[in-house]
């Protein structure tokens, strides 16, 4: 029990409020890198004619990647993967900034195991991105045999951002219910 006490106290020295902001402010500068500047998702866009980013597709399969990077062209597939750079660090600053969140909020002892989520997160996003880059990387050789690729990267996205909205859902669930408590007391 002891042991708890301590390592709690340790992520909430980790996580302070001034950290907390720090991660929140990275993560606002990595989203502006994101929409502007060349290797941003608006340059993609501009070159692919509208076309985003897999990582925010649903449920793609091989064919929708050859026709997403054939509409990139290799203007698009340079920026991609150059885009794809900031999105190394972005789950980063993401996953540290939703386990502050958490762990600001001081859980109530059975809710603890949603420590766990951004850890979770962060290696799906980090197993899609290096999927899909392998892909990109044999574009235009993809053949059927990296079909079972795409599907694994489509399914790492779609678990991604269901525990994304899961974990958004419980900070403010339970940013919600302290404010209740705070005036009930």
């Amino acid at each position: 029990m002891i042991e708890k006490t301590t390592e709690t106290s340790k992520m909430e020295r980790l996580f302070s409020k001034k950290n907390v902001i720090i991660l929140g402010i990275l993560w606002l500068i990595a989203n502006l890198f994101f929409q502007f500047g060349p290797w941003s998702m608006t340059a993609l866009a501009e070159v692919s004619g509208g076309k985003g980013m897999p990582d925010l597709l649903p449920n793609y399969d091989l064919e929708k990647l050859r026709n997403l990077f054939a509409a990139y062209g290799p203007e698009g597939i340079a920026i991609y993967k150059n885009l794809q750079l900031i999105d190394f660090v972005y789950p980063i600053i993401y996953g540290m900034l939703m386990l502050g969140l958490l762990v600001r909020l001081k859980l109530p002892t059975n809710f603890k195991v949603l420590y766990s989520a951004p850890f979770f997160i962060v290696f799906l996003d980090y197993s899609e991105n290096l999927i899909i880059r392998h892909l990109i990387n044999l574009y235009p050789n993809l053949t059927e045999a990296q079909s079972h690729l795409a599907d694994l990267a489509s399914l790492c996205t779609s678990l991604k951002w269901a525990n994304i909205v899961t974990v958004i859902i419980s900070i403010l669930g339970f940013w919600i219910w302290n404010q209740v408590k705070k005036r009930n007391t």
